[in-house]
């Protein structure tokens, strides 16, 4: 069996992804936890690009130094929609 394939190729790129299990969604907006200080979180919203099991592309939002929340976010998601709904 033979096969012709063309696939397209583009130049790499650097850019910012943070862990799958970070970004967290709510009805149409994305968003991940960034540290503030020692059990200190502030939620910023985020726009995603390119996105793989394990990784997802950050396009806007998030600067490389800021120090993310992976494991527990949806957690904090789970606390913030909740004080969202007593006010």
């Amino acid at each position: 069996m033979f096969a012709w394939v063309d696939l397209p190729m583009e130049a790499p790129r650097q850019g910012l992804a943070v862990p799958t299990s970070a970004v967290q969604r709510h009805d149409t907006e994305t968003f991940v936890f960034v540290e503030e200080s020692a059990n200190q979180f502030r939620r910023s919203t985020v726009v995603t690009g390119i996105e793989t099991s394990e990784y997802v592309e950050v396009v806007d939002g998030l600067v490389a130094d800021h120090s993310i929340v992976e494991q527990g976010a949806f957690y904090l998601k789970s606390e913030l929609l909740l004080e969202q709904d007593t006010d």
